[in-house]
Order: C-alpha cells, then sequence, then structure tokens
C-alpha cells in the first residue's frame, strides 16, 4: 500500500483501533497559521519538520498531489491518512482534526510527537513545547490501524 507508514506490520483484526497519544501546539482554523507555528517550532525546540509531502488544498484541508494519489487507484485525488498509524516519534507535522474521532473538526492541529498515551517520550515533549507554547498539551483519542484496502 502506497500510502503506509514504512516499518507497517499488520496488528491483525483484534487491534484495528488502538489509543494514541499526540502532543499539540496549536489547533487553528487557518492552515497559513498552522505553518508558521510548525516552522517556527522546528527551528525553536529543534524538532524535524515532517509534512510528510502535504500541501494545503482549500477544498480538502489537506492532500498528497495528484500525482502521488493516481499511484495508489484506492486513495483517489485528494488523499490524506492522519499520522498515528506506527509513526510514533517525536516530529512537527500539521494534520487535519477531523481525521480524528475525539478532536474538534475544521482544524489545522500542529503536533510535536505521537505515541502511546503517557509515555516518557511525550511526556518531555510535551514539558519541553510549553516552554516556547504555553498552551500546549497531550491529547489521547483511538486510531484505526486496520487493513486500509
Amino acid at each position: 500500500m502506497l500510502l503506509e507508514a514504512p516499518g507497517f506490520a499488520d496488528p491483525g483484526p483484534e487491534a484495528t483501533w488502538v489509543p494514541v497519544g499526540f502532543v499539540i501546539l496549536r489547533s487553528t482554523a487557518d492552515y497559513s497559521e498552522a505553518k508558521r507555528v510548525a516552522e517556527e517550532a522546528a527551528t525553536r525546540m529543534k524538532i524535524p519538520l515532517d509534512l510528510r509531502g502535504l500541501g494545503h488544498d482549500k477544498e480538502h484541508g489537506l492532500t498528497w498531489p495528484k500525482e502521488v494519489c493516481a499511484k495508489d487507484p484506492l486513495y483517489p485525488y485528494p488523499c490524506y491518512v492522519a499520522r498515528g498509524r506506527f509513526d510514533d516519534g517525536v516530529y512537527l507535522s500539521i494534520e487535519r482534526s477531523d481525521a480524528y474521532s475525539d478532536f474538534a473538526p475544521g482544524f489545522f492541529i500542529v503536533l510535536a510527537a505521537s505515541g502511546a498515551p503517557g509515555s516518557p517520550e511525550l511526556m518531555k515533549t510535551v514539558v519541553a513545547a510549553r516552554s516556547f507554547y504555553a498552551d500546549a498539551y497531550s491529547k489521547q483519542t483511538s486510531v484505526y490501524v486496520g487493513c486500509m484496502h
């Protein structure tokens, strides 16, 4: 599958949804504001910016370019798969809040990390983030990790 994260291993049907924690620096309806914060945070916090090649689309929010979507017939343009599927770690990313069942829809969220809820890596990142972004926080939701084809 073209859009899976590196190191994908199907966990089987019993693990279709898993809890994932995210460190969120900012939520905004304005993509340019989200991108500004993500780029600024990459410099200030010395965390890699990893937008995964996604671009802003006024109608759909985020998508990979048409030529990337065209490589996999099951993901027609616009195509987007949110973070949280087998890509734990510390990175800066912009994601659509609509992609997460427990998040308020309509926002671009600037993420600084994802992983097991309450993990030392997440807690260390949220503490570090608060020294630059006082309202940074950690939030947990369930993420679908089953087959997407």
